[in-house]
């Protein structure tokens, strides 16, 4: 008898032991799957564009879906997305992007943290909680008010904004850039006053100087729309990759 019930135990604590460990292993393989929570979707892109996540670099594809973590580099390219609260973000050429902790939850936890590392971008917010919502560069910290805004990084940081507000923050002190005023940030400890014009013209890649209009830089190689280069669909320098990229449907005023 006491065979039969050390042979009984022996089989019961096996059982809870094999289950224990596949739910164990259930759980390590369904987390992943809760935790890649989608920001969002390129809705169109031209030139070669690259989603590095992780040790893992691919090439963008059409409807392909962007994570938290996930970086974006434009190179020769240019790509469109769309996020899931509505942003949609526009990265010129040789444009690099981070998207480093997103969360969209209709006011539930709601976050966007985003990073721009170098490179030319234009974006019209959603309806993301503005209250958490950070574009992180390193020269000036970015927040929003409801905004239409462009931003070109390099040597120095240029800022327009179209529709209302754009907070910028460093080590050099805060202000407030309204719609049809533009800022240039040119080091971390340094915050001037934001004037008026300046707006970064978009077919030439920007060069719009604070004061002084959109000016632009000529059209030079590729006609990407990019840094030196032609408006989107224009004359850029010759050999292009092509006539540039409409935007999609809803979104005219990205590529404007």
């Amino acid at each position: 008898m006491d065979k039969i019930n050390a042979t009984s135990h022996f089989i019961r604590e096996r059982f809870l032991a094999i289950a224990t460990a596949a739910l164990l292993l259930l759980t390590a393989a369904v987390q992943p799957a809760l935790a890649a929570e989608s920001a969002g979707v390129i809705m169109a892109f031209s030139g070669k564009v690259e989603i590095v996540r992780g040790a893992e670099t691919r090439l963008a594809a059409n409807r392909a879906e962007l994570y938290s973590g996930d970086t974006i580099v434009t190179g020769t390219g240019q790509v469109q997305i769309r996020f899931v609260d509505g942003t949609m973000l526009t990265l010129y050429r040789d444009t690099k992007f981070s998207v480093d902790d997103y969360h969209y939850g209709k006011g539930n936890g709601d976050r966007a943290r985003f990073s721009l590392l170098n490179g030319l971008m234009h974006t019209l917010t959603g309806d993301i909680d503005k209250r958490n919502y950070q574009l992180t560069t390193r020269l000036a910290n970015l927040g929003v008010r409801g905004t239409e805004y462009s931003v070109q990084l390099n040597e120095s940081l240029h800022v327009s904004v179209d529709q209302g507000r754009v907070s910028l923050a460093n080590a050099g002190g805060s202000i407030l850039v309204g719609a049809g005023q533009s800022v240039i940030v040119t080091g971390p400890n340094v915050m001037p006053p934001p004037v008026m014009g300046g707006k970064l013209d978009l077919r030439h890649g920007g060069g719009g100087r604070p004061g002084g209009g959109s000016g632009g830089h000529s059209g030079g190689p590729g006609g990407m729309g990019g840094p030196g280069g032609g408006s989107p669909g224009g004359a850029g320098g010759p050999a292009g990759s092509g006539g540039g990229m409409p935007p999609p449907a809803g979104t005219q005023k990205l590529g404007q």
